[in-house]
């Protein structure tokens, strides 16, 4: 189960879904454990150790998202991927879905490293059973930006996560370095702009650079709940790895505390914009944004 660290009396909630170290029992990866750890998002949950009793709606996934993953769609299958196929499972069809990096990840493209060995990849009864970890996961987010809905009329959502400090290579071999943050609104479709200028207005005020929406603009979670149209703002943060961990040890490196700071300190500037934005005190909570089993 995800673990769920403090009530909201502000509707802000935050959520970090690639930043869990549990790996279950049975969980047949061939990669090696070194390989695994990298497709965490390792140490996001310490880095937000400063919000989490910070008055807001706070949660973070327990298992690795390389078991399965919360941030992708609940039907986001590829049955070529499966071991023996797809029966019953529903999964997108005539979709691009990225090669190994759908619902449970096969294939890091970014590393050129397979999970699995061949004949080994999950098969249907397993994926079955996986299921309940993105379930219980989402049950979770949903009952969160629901409530903070029904309360104050209006959520917002900041969805944390880390990425490599490099791009994969271009057809020279070249790597681009990214931005030390990477914010996604889906490109305009996940928050109001209002929100998404001021997160970025928070990070570069504290000495970081800050990319709109390249190259993430906003993974599954942020698609689905984000509804700027119905009040509900929901933003993804990348934070570059390399700004508070050793790449090379996976550990927290020198600038890990200054990390953990910039992070609780660009909330406490979010709490401030919500007080300042709440809706009037004559909202309609009858008509709350309807989450459905985190699925459109």
């Amino acid at each position: 189960m995800p673990e769920k660290k403090a009530k909201n009396p502000l509707p802000l909630v935050i959520d970090s879904p690639h930043s869990g170290r549990n790996y279950p029992a049975g969980f047949a990866y061939d990669c090696g454990e070194d390989e695994i750890k990298r497709w965490e998002d390792r140490y996001v949950d310490l880095l937000c150790a400063g919000v989490k009793d910070a008055g807001v709606a706070y949660m973070e996934a327990d298992i690795a998202r390389s078991y399965i993953d919360p941030n992708r769609a609940r039907d986001g299958l590829n049955p070529a991927e499966v071991e023996g196929g797809l029966s019953d499972l529903p999964y997108r069809k005539g979709g691009k879905m990225p090669k190994g990096d759908g619902l449970v990840p096969t294939f890091s493209t970014l590393r050129d490293k397979q999970l699995y060995a061949e004949g080994n990849k999950p098969d249907e009864a397993e994926i079955k059973k996986r299921l309940q970890v993105w379930d219980d996961y989402h049950a979770e987010l949903q009952g969160h930006l629901q409530a903070a809905k029904e309360s104050t009329g209006a959520a917002w959502h900041l969805n944390m996560h880390s990425c490599y400090p490099e791009g994969a290579p271009d057809a020279q071999g070249k790597r681009d370095k990214r931005a030390d943050i990477t914010l996604g609104d889906g490109r305009g479709t996940t928050s109001s702009p209002a929100f998404a200028a001021f997160v970025k207005a928070a990070f570069e005020k504290r000495g970081l650079s800050v990319s709109m929406n390249e190259p993430f603009s906003g993974g599954y979670i942020v698609r689905h709940y984000g509804r700027p149209d119905e009040n509900v703002h929901s933003l993804q943060i990348e934070i570059r790895r390399d700004l508070y961990l050793d790449m090379e040890t996976l550990e927290p490196n020198e600038n890990f505390a200054h990390m953990q700071q910039v992070i609780a300190g660009v909330v406490e500037d979010v709490k401030g914009f919500i007080a300042e934005n709440l809706p009037s005190a004559n909202h309609n909570p009858a008509k709350p944004s309807a989450f459905k089993n985190g699925r459109k």
